[in-house]
């Protein structure tokens, strides 16, 4: 199941805390490697005629040597075989138990089965893995939620978090609320970084161990920080030669024509975990995605890691990044229903 990419140098600092200087001072050391992907193959997925794919947060990943998508038009999550054939569904839109108002995030584990982040009912819902519901509940309303990742572990929900009375002093939040299958919170894991800004922190991935990898919008650093005593384990600040930060304060009162024309090539990013390196993913804005609105009109370029951070090399992709699952990424190369066709390729 893994999402999210790299690029980087490292400064392994053992137990202690990065600086605010260390992390301002960008790393010039790294040699440019440009990656090598190859196309291995094609999947078609089988849609029907009303289910509305993916909506706005494209979000596929692998499960158990099978895709699941979620349908943005049916609020329900969606089961393919590996050759594209449709398996099974889970849940349907409504107000009930089991029910979606709107999903924007889900996780799985062959053990645990598939759980989902309701952003309207503020809920996980958890399902076996025939598609039965498990269990249903409300996250605590005190944090602000950063559902774009969620993880589970040992029979555990991680819900990466802010805690919004500590607005002023991030390193007071948890990175992770911990849940039990029952709904009840059992542990707040992490801290945020100081000197970062978590309200806009662009993804957090957890590792098999007892590690989260952060990166912040604010500075685009990749942290991986142990969750055990809070701190900082290692870090890159490396920024690649297309990158243009996004601009997250544009002038209050401008058009739509000029905020648009203010954010055209600047990037935003994610993490994205593969079996055995970490990608950080930058996604640019185009003059074409402001004028069609289709991801399929954004640039996308990756940076590759190890689980320590030490850069691998980086190069751009034809098409979004949706996952990788066994050292393979998957781009979705047509979002039209009709020929929804996802290509994979490996990367060296």
């Amino acid at each position: 199941m893994f999402k999210s990419l790299i690029p980087l140098s490292i400064i392994l600092i053992g137990l202690l805390s990065c600086s605010e200087s260390d992390t301002n001072d960008l790393d010039s050391s790294v040699e440019f490697n440009q990656l090598k992907v190859s196309f291995k193959g094609s999947i078609q997925l089988e849609i029907e005629n009303n289910i509305g794919m993916l909506g706005q947060y494209y979000t596929v990943d692998a499960y158990s040597g099978n895709i699941l998508a979620a349908d943005a038009t049916n609020q329900q999550l969606l089961v393919f075989a590996s050759d594209g054939q449709l398996l099974n569904k889970y849940g349907q839109r409504g107000f009930g138990p089991g029910e979606f108002e709107q999903i924007y995030s889900f996780t799985f584990d062959e053990d645990s089965g598939v759980a989902a982040f309701d952003m309207v009912k503020n809920s996980i819902l958890w399902f076996n893995e025939n598609g039965e519901l498990k269990t249903e509940f409300k996250v605590d309303s005190g944090f602000n939620i950063m559902p774009d990742e969620l993880f589970i572990k040992d029979g555990k929900v991680f819900i990466p978090a802010f805690e919004i009375q500590h607005i002023n002093e991030p390193e007071s939040s948890p990175l992770f609320l911990v849940y039990d299958q029952y709904g009840n919170l059992i542990a707040k894991q992490g801290t945020h970084p100081k000197y970062s800004f978590p309200i806009i922190a662009s993804s957090l991935l957890l590792d098999d161990g007892n590690h989260g990898y952060y990166v912040s919008r604010s500075s685009y650093n990749i942290y991986k920080i142990n969750l055990n005593d809070n701190q900082i384990h290692s870090y890159t600040n490396y920024q690649p030669k297309w990158f243009s930060p996004l601009e997250d304060n544009i002038a209050f009162g401008v058009t739509r024509e000029e905020a648009n024309k203010a954010s055209e090539g600047k990037s935003f990013s994610s993490l994205v975990r593969s079996d055995s390196e970490i990608i950080h993913l930058y996604v640019n804005l185009t003059y074409d995605f402001f004028r069609t609105k289709s991801i399929l009109d954004r640039d996308y370029f990756i940076v590759m890691y190890d689980d320590e951070l030490n850069y691998l090399g980086e190069t751009a992709l034809d098409y979004p990044l949706l996952f990788s699952f066994k050292d393979k990424i998957y781009l979705l190369k047509n979002d039209d229903p009709d020929n929804f066709v996802i290509d994979y390729y490996t990367v060296q």
